[in-house]
């Protein structure tokens, strides 16, 4: 069944320029090297092509997630192709760290499409680090229709679908079932008369029977197209797409925790991460768990780092600070050996060791001046001599000379008794 339709899209101040000179792959006896920004991706025919907008610092190691866009379909061919539809997607998402790939498509067809376009995705995901994983289908108006066919015919390839304006066929409602636990949302304009309520409603029932994870969207005044001014609040359900499982859970308590300056809680976090992951392995996870051990480890070095510079000026602040940074590392396992071996390298700096001899000494001479007085006022005054020359004797005390005077005003009244 041929899914075209017109479609209208309406774009709002977006400064997401899309270039009308590609870079073309040749039909690649070897993959394509990854681009970072807007280019294209050769494609088996009938998609003609893939349209590809990648984040500018896109780094080969990591893993990132994907948004896979079926662009609406109509005899007006500048509406019937991916570049217009992703421009203001790319805008928000590709800052979020999404790729977004849309397959040029010259028709939509519930029993020959869906083969093809899955081609894309795999080709997309042969070129570029994608999360497997987080692969979100986005589909307007013809593309929503196709979204729901691909998606039922390929649930394990996505996270979740999105569709705008596009109702599910008859055909597919059966297949649901293979949706569900995933993510999907309905977005529909009140003065849509393609996509119309009843059919919203049918869609609603169908998902939520199905078991799938559903959140609608409907824009009073609005019509079939492109919701462009919705689509900050749209790209964070876009963004919060996960698996079900826990690792998003855990990992964003590591990195809470790692925020916090709280190592101790950083590590257990990790180690509950580390715990699902043997359970459940998830590559994308496994990266961020040592990424987020290298930044803690990081981090508590760049705190001694710190210390160490502070010593110069103000050591005992370094020392308090190098302390309080290895209180928080008790526990966790090499992290507070590290820190043990930072903080003993502090105390061996000439600055630090004088400053600490200094602290040491104000506080015993206080000490000492203090039960002195103690002494003197109940009339023992051998007991305060005895502790007023222990606090003279004291190299770097402050008030060795206020001690010193009180050895000399005491010691012929206690030589006469």
């Amino acid at each position: 069944m041929n899914l075209r339709r017109p479609f209208a899209i309406v774009l709002l101040a977006v400064a997401f320029v899309v270039p009308t000179a590609f870079a073309k792959d040749a039909k690649d006896k070897e993959l394509p090297k990854p681009k970072p920004g807007v280019s294209r991706l050769a494609a088996t025919p009938p998609t003609e092509y893939i349209h590809m907008a990648v984040p500018a610092d896109y780094d080969p190691k990591k893993f990132y997630p994907l948004m896979f866009l079926l662009h609406s379909l109509s005899d007006d061919e500048a509406n019937s192709k991916p570049e217009i539809f992703m421009a203001p997607w790319a805008e928000i998402l590709l800052k979020r760290g999404w790729i977004i790939a849309g397959p040029k498509s010259p028709i939509y067809d519930n029993e020959t499409s869906a083969g093809p376009l899955a081609d894309a995705l795999k080709k997309v995901m042969s070129v570029y680090k994608i999360d497997d994983r987080r692969v979100v289908l986005v589909g307007h108006n013809a593309g929503g229709c196709m979204a729901w066919n691909l998606a039922t015919k390929f649930p394990k390839l996505f996270a979740g679908v999105a569709s705008f304006s596009g109702e599910i066929r008859d055909e597919n409602r059966g297949s649901l079932k293979g949706l569900a636990g995933k993510k999907a949302l309905i977005f529909r304009g009140s003065k849509d008369t393609y996509f119309t309520a009843p059919m919203l409603n049918a869609d609603k029932a169908y998902l939520e029977a199905a078991k799938v994870d559903l959140k609608v969207v409907e824009k009073a005044g609005w019509d079939q197209a492109m919701p462009t001014p919705d689509l900050p609040a749209l790209a964070d359900w876009v963004d919060g797409v996960y698996p079900a499982g826990t690792w998003k859970e855990k990992a964003d308590a590591a990195e809470k925790a790692l925020a916090a300056g709280d190592f101790a809680g950083t590590a257990k976090a990790l180690a509950d991460l580390a715990a699902e992951l043997k359970k459940s392995p998830y590559a994308a996870f496994e990266q961020k768990a040592a990424a987020i051990q290298t930044a803690m480890v990081s981090a508590a070095k760049a705190l001694f780092e710190g210390a160490t510079k502070t010593a110069e000026t103000d050591p005992l602040a370094a020392v308090e600070t190098a302390e309080a940074a290895l209180k928080s590392m008790k526990g966790v396992k090499g992290l507070e050996e590290e820190g043990k071996k930072a903080m003993a390298a502090l105390l061996r700096l000439p600055a630090v060791q004088e400053a600490v001899k200094k602290k040491e000494a104000e506080a015993a001479g206080s000490a000492y001046m203090e039960k002195a007085a103690a002494a003197e006022a109940k009339g023992d005054l051998a007991q305060a001599l005895a502790l007023y020359r222990k606090a003279a004797a004291l190299a770097l005390f402050g008030k060795k000379d206020e001690a010193a005077a009180k050895v000399t005003e005491l010691e012929p009244k206690v030589g006469a008794k």
